[in-house]
C-alpha cells in the first residue's frame, strides 16, 4: 500500500455535480434503520454525505489494493474502540454477502466501484476493495446519524427530525467519534489521542445502544 498521495477532493466544485447526491439514499435507510421514529432534513443527509466522501477521500489515498491494505490503515488511522467496531461490521457484511444474502450493501457499491477507480483512485481493484470500504463507511454513517439521533432524544420533545446542526453539535461532544474520523477539520471537531482513557467509557455506552438498533 503506497502513501502520502494527494486525497482527491470530491467536494471541489469541478467534482461535486458528479457526486453530490449519491449517498444520501443510503444515509437515509441508515438513519431509519438507527432511529426509525426520527425524520431527517435534508441539509443533515447533505452534511453527513460530505463528512463520508471526505473519509473516502482518506481511504482512496492510501492506495489501498487488498482488503487487508484497508484494514492496516483503519487499525492505524481510527480511533480504538471504533477501528476495531468498524472493522467487526464490515466484515460481518462481507460474510452476509458471500451467503449470497440480499440488500447487504446500502451503498451503491457498483456504480462507486466503477467511478472510484475512473476518477479517484485511478487503478484496478477488486469489487470486493469497494464494498469493504463502504461496509466501514456504513459502520461510521449509522454511529454519526446514531449519535445525532441521541442527541435530539435528549435535548428536544417533542423529538422529530435530525438537521444538520443536530450533527455537529452531537459529534462535538463525543471525543472518540472526533478522533476515530481524522479527516475532519480541526475546526469542526476537537481531536483527541486515539484511545483515550477518559473517551472510552462514552464510546462503549454508546455502542451498547446501538447494539440490536439497525434492522437485520
Amino acid at each position: 500500500m503506497t502513501t502520502g498521495v494527494a486525497a482527491y477532493d470530491f467536494l471541489n466544485q469541478e467534482h461535486w455535480d458528479k457526486w453530490k447526491g449519491l449517498l444520501q439514499p443510503a444515509l437515509s435507510k441508515i438513519q431509519k434503520q438507527v432511529h426509525p421514529r426520527l425524520e431527517i432534513e435534508e441539509d443533515a443527509l447533505a452534511y453527513v454525505e460530505e463528512l463520508i466522501y471526505k473519509l473516502l477521500a482518506q481511504l482512496c489515498a492510501a492506495q489501498p489494493h487488498s482488503l487487508s491494505d484497508v484494514e492496516h490503515y483503519v487499525q492505524n488511522s481510527f480511533a480504538a474502540p471504533i477501528d476495531t467496531w468498524a472493522l467487526n461490521d464490515a466484515h460481518v457484511m462481507m460474510e452476509k454477502h458471500a451467503a449470497k444474502k440480499k440488500g447487504v450493501f446500502v451503498f451503491p457499491v457498483d456504480r462507486l466501484y466503477q467511478e472510484l477507480q475512473k476518477d479517484v483512485i485511478k487503478y484496478k481493484v477488486d469489487l470486493s476493495l469497494v464494498q469493504y470500504i463502504m461496509a466501514i463507511l456504513d459502520y461510521i454513517s449509522a454511529d454519526i446519524l446514531k449519535l445525532a439521533g441521541n442527541f435530539v432524544k435528549n435535548t428536544r420533545k417533542p423529538a422529530v427530525y435530525i438537521n444538520s446542526l443536530d450533527v455537529k453539535v452531537s459529534m462535538s461532544v463525543d471525543p472518540v467519534g472526533a478522533c476515530s474520523l481524522p479527516c475532519f477539520p480541526p475546526s469542526l471537531l476537537p481531536f483527541l489521542p486515539a484511545g483515550s482513557s477518559s473517551s472510552l467509557p462514552a464510546a462503549a455506552r454508546r455502542q451498547a445502544s446501538r447494539k440490536g438498533s439497525r434492522a437485520v
